[in-house]
């Protein structure tokens, strides 16, 4: 890992910037160029940390991305060594301590003080962190967010055996797994198939295959999920070239009807898009699919499934680890940023306080299954 401190001093909108040190001996180098990341690739790589703050998906996530104008990465040194990374929007990297965390925040407040951008945004932070704490309490009142709120994000650790996987489910969910399989293999006799797609020449049939089945499902009517455009398999490419790509699709008279995308990431499966054909449903193919897949994982020693953000039944039954996260926004201290921060409050709360009704009254799942239903077939 280079440890030696750069030391040219710039300042607007070039690539680097250095904050004299304060009190704490510490120094920043702030990175507005892909180029400037590139250059402290040896660092950055040396710290582990989630799929998403890989460097390379990193580069890739703000090249594809049309709203993307520019990267912000701050390095944060102490005592001439490199000690942490702040990737904008995704955390933090190296050293998470609550010195680290303060002197990072610190620098937001003053590139958004300066109007680089009117808001900061940080995905699903552990809201037992340092960076959490400080991120709520460092900014003034107007710039801080009101609406953080933990919520539980899922994780099923794997067994190293295929036996144990079963073992830890539920008597119920086992009873119902073999039910839900013998009425698809009644109803599909030796035509039911199932293929994992991981190289960079399957890309092309496994994105027509999930797209297939993802026009037809409620997430497609939303605008969101699984949508096979060059993007997509821009991204399905660098996955399958960094030997990360997991994609399982499920046949049944060689139709596609379900599948299970994720990456495979330091020794954990990141799930990233599942869908099936609704008129399916009463077989269950996402859950039998999801079912060979993490037979599948559990033979290849992958150690854990990180379900993601939001809550779903699935994720539910299946996680046996359960993190409490929450997504935090910074607003700069002006009136734009003031503005911005009653504008997204407003109607959350709105939100929250109808969900909660609804949530009492036990209408929730029914609005929830009209509301499917009404996307699915409009």
């Amino acid at each position: 890992m280079s440890t030696a401190q750069p030391d040219t001093q710039r300042v607007g909108t070039h690539d680097r910037l250095i904050v004299n040190p304060g009190t704490t001996g510490t120094s920043l180098r702030i990175i507005r160029t892909i180029a400037a990341v590139e250059e402290i690739r040896e660092i950055w790589t040396a710290w582990n940390g989630h799929r998403d703050s890989d460097i390379d998906f990193y580069l890739e996530f703000i090249q594809a991305h049309r709203g993307v104008l520019r990267p912000h990465v701050i390095v944060l040194y102490r005592a001439g060594r490199a000690d942490a990374i702040l990737i904008g929007r995704l955390g933090l990297r190296g050293n998470s301590c609550d010195e680290n965390s303060v002197e990072c925040i610190k620098s937001i407040l003053c590139s958004l003080r300066s109007g680089e951008a009117d808001m900061a945004f940080f995905h699903q932070t552990a809201a037992d962190s340092a960076f959490y704490q400080r991120a709520l309490r460092l900014p003034g009142l107007g710039a801080r967010d009101h609406l953080a709120r933990p919520e539980p994000h899922h994780i099923m650790q794997l067994p190293a055996r295929i036996e144990n996987l079963y073992e830890g489910l539920s008597a119920g969910l086992r009873k119902q797994l073999r039910r839900d399989r013998k009425k698809l293999s009644e109803k599909y006799p030796g035509k039911i198939r199932i293929h994992c797609f991981r190289h960079s020449a399957d890309i092309g049939e496994a994105a027509r295959d999930m797209e297939e089945v993802a026009r037809k499902t409620y997430q497609r009517g939303l605008g969101v999920g699984f949508a096979d455009n060059m993007g997509m398999r821009t991204r399905l490419q660098l996955f399958s070239q960094k030997g990360w790509l997991r994609a399982w699709v499920l046949y049944l008279n060689d139709v596609p009807c379900s599948f299970w995308t994720g990456t495979v990431y330091n020794g954990v499966l990141y799930l990233d898009y599942i869908a099936y054909d609704p008129a399916l449903r009463e077989y269950s193919p996402g859950t039998l699919l999801m079912m060979k897949a993490l037979e599948d994982l559990c033979s290849e020693g992958v150690g854990a499934v990180d379900f993601g953000f939001g809550q779903a039944d699935y994720k539910q039954r299946f996680g046996n680890v359960r993190l409490m996260e929450s997504s935090i926004y910074i607003y700069a201290p002006s009136l734009k940023g003031l503005l911005l921060n009653a504008m997204r409050t407003a109607p959350i709360l709105i939100d929250r306080v109808s969900k909660t009704i609804l949530s009492r009254t036990k209408l929730l799942p029914k609005v929830k299954k009209l509301w499917r239903k009404r996307v699915t077939n409009p």
